[in-house]
């Protein structure tokens, strides 16, 4: 009977313990709190996961200082991943640019897209180049999905 009683306690802990870890997961929001998660010391802060955003993005985020950072975006259900004007970190290791999600119109309007940063690239990287996969790099942020607006 006290063996019972003294594992009980211990398996309620160990439920509670269980059940309590996916909670405090789904409360984070942002995105650079996804990243972090990952290792990678690249992170877009934003815009946050499953933003609704026009044509023109201020993409913002942080990577070690001293990096050239190149943005992606990928329409989801095409082959193509479209390069983007690249940032420069300040010294704070802080940098922004602007991408172009979808063509201009009406036309890509509530179609979702995919949105990454590299640094450290394999390859040379030029704005305006279209890839078929994501390129090979030192450092890839978490993927941010958003819906054009």
């Amino acid at each position: 009977m006290r063996r019972f009683i003294w594992i009980y306690p211990c398996l309620l802990l160990a439920v509670t313990s269980c059940s309590s870890a996916p909670i405090a997961e789904t409360e984070q929001s942002s995105s650079a709190s996804v990243a972090d998660q990952s290792g990678s010391p690249l992170l877009i802060s934003t815009p946050v996961q499953d933003a609704k955003v026009g044509r023109e993005l201020q993409v913002k985020g942080t990577a070690p200082a001293g990096q050239r950072v190149w943005l992606l975006v990928h329409p989801q259900g095409t082959p193509d991943y479209w390069l983007q004007p690249s940032a420069a970190t300040n010294g704070e290791g802080q940098w922004n640019s602007t991408v172009y999600i979808g063509r201009d119109g009406q036309g890509d309007v509530d179609l979702r897209y995919e949105i990454r940063a590299v640094a450290g690239s394999q390859a040379p990287l030029k704005e305006g180049k279209v890839l078929k996969a994501w390129p090979e790099a030192q450092m890839q942020s978490e993927i941010i999905e958003v819906t054009r607006q």
